[in-house]
């Protein structure tokens, strides 16, 4: 992989964080309920995942991109049309909310899991 590219993935993963999601709905969830500490361990976690998922990707992407050659390029453009219909399909899709009751603070390693295990369970 270039330079260009990770540089290129790895802004792409920063502006998706960006935007409110899950995690972000989890984190703000737990800073409520619990307070500040329990919340950054969230976060830890949520950022863990992120990382964890990139490093995975990148290495599957370059490991099919090796062994495919020039079909590459059609994964890559099927891919393309999948993001874009999931979009369509999340842009459709009516609001959920759920509002439970507070909290207790169940401790960091419980709340870091919690936040790495969000990341992976919206994969």
């Amino acid at each position: 992989m270039t330079p260009a590219a990770f540089v290129a993935i790895t802004a792409t993963v920063a502006m998706t964080a960006l935007v409110p999601g899950p995690a972000v709905a989890a984190i703000v969830a737990r800073a409520i309920a619990s307070g500040a500490r329990p919340a950054m361990a969230v976060n830890a976690g949520v950022v863990t995942g992120d990382v964890l998922f990139l490093l995975l990707a990148v290495a599957g992407m370059a490991a099919a991109s090796r062994t495919m050659g020039g079909l590459f390029e059609l994964v890559k453009i099927a891919g393309a049309i999948y993001l874009v219909w999931q979009g369509v399909m999340l842009w459709q899709r009516p609001a959920r909310t759920a509002v439970t009751g507070p909290r207790q603070d169940d401790g960091w390693w419980q709340n870091y899991a919690a936040g790495l295990l969000l990341m992976f369970g919206h994969v």
